[in-house]
């Protein structure tokens, strides 16, 4: 016997089908996946696009696992090149730089797109943080069903419970720049720096999320609360390779992660 769907999931298929065809804005996490097994349940996969932005502020681990979500869901997944670090508005770093990586993506989605309707994964829980690149969702008549449809993060963590993936659970992924303090410059060897730095300390201390917060010399590090005393422990060999990658100072912050920690 089938299962029952959800009355959520039944509401986003139902916006769904007002729609002929559907190119998703995909990154490959909660929302954007919730966007995509209520798509392809109302529409069929023969309707849906998934478009993928393949940047060097993001980590090649995204690729691969947006891929094999796709593949699951039994839907094309289409890669697509951008480099953020090219637009100088983006890399002077101001407080809403998001609102300009946003808009080159949406601009290169849709191009993509000729036919298809955008849609993107602002949640309405997204609301109550700091979201200067939402603007650029709106200037680019990008529609958000989840926000629209009032739906949370948690609405969504459901959804893709319910559409049998076990990353449900999974805390916000974002990109690199995220981690660099407004003001200091977004280079590409900073962002290489910050992701050698989480790369480094994910394995010495086998956790599986992290954020090296980049303030120019000094790098600020959060983790799970539980992490914290474990990352203590090994604070010499921590501190001996983040000073190896150029940071004078190296702090662990002791309130652990906390989402929008850098935000104005």
């Amino acid at each position: 016997m089938k299962k029952k769907k959800s009355r959520n999931l039944r509401r986003l298929e139902e916006y769904f089908k007002k729609m002929k065809k559907v190119s998703i804005a995909f990154s490959g996490g909660i929302d954007s996946t919730a966007l995509a097994i209520a798509a392809a349940g109302s529409l069929g996969p023969e309707k849906v696009k998934l478009i993928h932005l393949t940047t060097p502020i993001h980590s090649p681990a995204d690729v691969v696992s947006a891929e094999s979500t796709a593949i699951k869901l039994g839907l094309g997944i289409t890669f697509v090149k951008l480099n953020p670090l090219n637009n100088k508005r983006f890399t002077a770093n101001p407080n809403n730089r998001c609102y300009y990586c946003k808009k080159d993506v949406f601009k290169l989605i849709k191009k993509r797109s000729r036919g298809f309707a955008v849609v993107e994964g602002t949640n309405a829980s997204d609301m109550s943080d700091f979201r200067p690149g939402f603007k650029a969702v709106r200037d680019m008549h990008i529609k958000s069903p989840l926000y629209e449809l009032d739906m949370t993060k948690t609405d969504a963590r459901a959804i893709v419970k319910e559409g049998g993936f076990k990353f449900y659970k999974a805390l916000p992924n974002t990109c690199f720049a995220t981690r660099v303090a407004y003001g200091v410059q977004i280079t590409n060897d900073r962002v290489r720096r910050i992701e050698k730095a989480e790369n480094f300390i994910k394995k010495l201390i086998k956790t599986d999320f992290i954020r090296v917060r980049d303030h120019g010399d000094y790098a600020r590090i959060e983790l799970k609360k539980k992490d914290i005393k474990i990352a203590a422990k090994k604070h010499d060999l921590i501190s001996e390779k983040l000073h190896k990658l150029g940071y004078k100072f190296v702090a662990l912050d002791m309130d652990g992660y906390r989402q929008g920690s850098l935000n104005p």
